[in-house]
């Protein structure tokens, strides 16, 4: 389109990029009623570190939002390791993870905006933090030893 004999599809493209941006922000571009908080900043997606030794049935974090009462949750698409509770909006441990098996597990929770249409979606991607849970096996019975000479030298 050519406008006052200036070229507006980019501006278009432009525009349509902003509110995109709006959607999954808000308006002033670092928040929103659907923008889920942590540390006082949104997040999106919204990063949880677990350590893989978690038991089943833990509350891995409780997501904050600016202003709950104005949000409605809904998942729309769940995971088999972890379930979130859109009334509490605790997120909950509901398999044993393996980091050796999947090291990340990923949400996507629809929130809806109670006093206007508008919906967006945004993620929880719990990562699973390797721990040490297979204790080194001793195949060879009797005693291990092994020596290194003063003189040898390593690169770090």
């Amino acid at each position: 389109m050519i406008m006052n004999g200036k070229n507006t599809k980019g501006c278009q493209c432009l525009f349509v990029l902003l509110i995109v941006l709006q959607i999954f922000t808000g308006t002033d571009g670092q928040s929103g009623p659907c923008v889920p908080i942590k540390n006082g900043q949104g997040q999106i997606p919204y990063l949880v570190p677990v350590p893989e030794d978690h038991r089943n049935g833990t509350v891995l974090e409780t997501i904050n939002f600016l202003d709950p009462s104005k949000i409605t949750l809904s998942v729309a698409v769940g995971n088999s390791y972890v379930a979130f509770d859109t009334t509490t909006r605790q997120l909950r441990l509901v398999r044993s993870l393996d980091y050796e098996t999947e090291t990340e597990h990923r949400l996507t929770i629809n929130c809806r905006e109670k006093d206007k249409s508008f919906s967006s979606n945004f993620q929880i991607w719990v990562r699973v933090a390797d721990v040490n849970d297979n204790r080194p096996q001793f195949t060879q019975g009797g005693s291990y030893s092994t020596s290194v000479s003063e003189e040898h030298h390593t690169s770090v």
